[in-house]
């Protein structure tokens, strides 16, 4: 039995988008019955829900002419290091390299290398390690 008081309830379930209720009250001796609609959905749909796999959900746009945006998923909390390879593997730049929660994360690029200064146009290689696993995607970066 709950303590008398105002409450926030959420009702999930996986393969569906979580649904969330506020100012549910409980007061003495009162039988609250509360009906929940889910939409049938995924991570992608519902950020409170971790994706099923870790991937490199996409570089948009691609080809870019200044900045793009790295899209991930991570199916739960693990270290992840993003970083741009020129097309000689020489590395210009790291991104990230830190602890992140599961979930959906989106990372803006804005085509610098590790020192601040525009990078010439060309053919770049994002490389993300996320635990064991890695990913490589081509970015392609026109002035």
């Amino acid at each position: 039995m709950l303590p008398i008081g105002n409450y926030e309830v959420t009702a999930s379930a996986a393969g569906y988008i979580s649904s969330t209720t506020t100012d549910v009250m409980i007061s003495e001796n009162l039988v609250s019955t509360l009906n929940f609609y889910l939409e049938p959905g995924s991570a992608t749909d519902d950020p409170s829900t971790p994706p099923a796999k870790t991937t490199l959900t996409g570089i948009y746009p691609n080809p870019f002419r200044q900045h793009c945006s790295l899209e991930l998923e991570l199916a739960k909390a693990c270290r992840i290091k993003l970083c741009i390879y020129d097309i000689r593997g020489r590395r210009v730049a790291i991104l990230k390299n830190e602890q992140l929660p599961a979930g959906a994360h989106q990372l803006p690029w804005q085509a610098v290398d590790a020192s601040g200064r525009a990078l010439p146009s060309g053919v770049y290689i994002l490389r993300m390690d996320a635990g064991p696993e890695v990913f490589i995607r081509k970015l392609m970066l026109l002035k």
